[in-house]
């Protein structure tokens, strides 16, 4: 007897984000592990976008941010641990940095596909990713017809949804090889 066949949600797309060291550097080298992981592969990527720190840790230098999508077969569980060892192979310590505050790599699951997932340690949709700009902007060019599966809309309305936008500006030093 065989047993069935794991359900995948794709397409999946992740937030990078870095205001570390070499922040493009760093991205990059993050889709390269990504791209390595077993049955895994970034399709596409945003452009770099350069954001103002967010929260309490206002005195901190400006981040780099990108959205990509990629396909895996892996689950949203196993798709997390392996973001955080990619996220500690590249230098990030989650027990020892502020909250909010600096970090050399930060990779969110913002979407896998129409899932929707609430446990103690993932939650998808990203919780509050129809409120930040740094997400949204670098998402709508990619994603823009992609529905929200809890909100019902697409990322180029809940982008037109934004109270304060954020400063969010194309990046043109670097970009995200794929």
């Amino acid at each position: 007897m065989t047993s069935p066949s794991p359900v995948f949600h794709n397409p999946v797309y992740l937030s990078l984000g870095s205001n570390q060291g070499d922040r493009a550097g760093l991205m990059n080298q993050a889709l390269a592990l990504l791209e390595g992981l077993s049955d895994t592969s970034v399709v596409q990527s945003s452009c770099l976008y350069q954001t103002e720190p967010q929260g309490p840790v206002a005195d901190q230098p400006w981040f780099l941010n990108a959205v990509v999508k990629i396909e895996t077969t892996l689950t949203s569980e196993a798709l997390l641990i392996c973001c955080r060892e990619i996220e500690t192979a590249l230098g990030r310590n989650r027990a020892t940095e502020t909250p909010q505050g600096p970090r050399t790599l930060d990779i969110d699951i913002l979407f896998c596909g129409s899932q929707v997932l609430d446990t103690p340690d993932l939650k998808i949709p990203h919780p509050r990713l129809h409120q930040r700009a740094f997400v949204l902007v670098p998402l709508l060019e990619i994603a823009p017809t992609f529905l929200h599966p809890q909100l019902g809309r697409s990322i180029e309305q809940l982008h037109m949804d934004l109270d304060e936008p954020g400063e969010v500006g194309i990046y043109t030093e670097a970009v995200l090889s794929v």
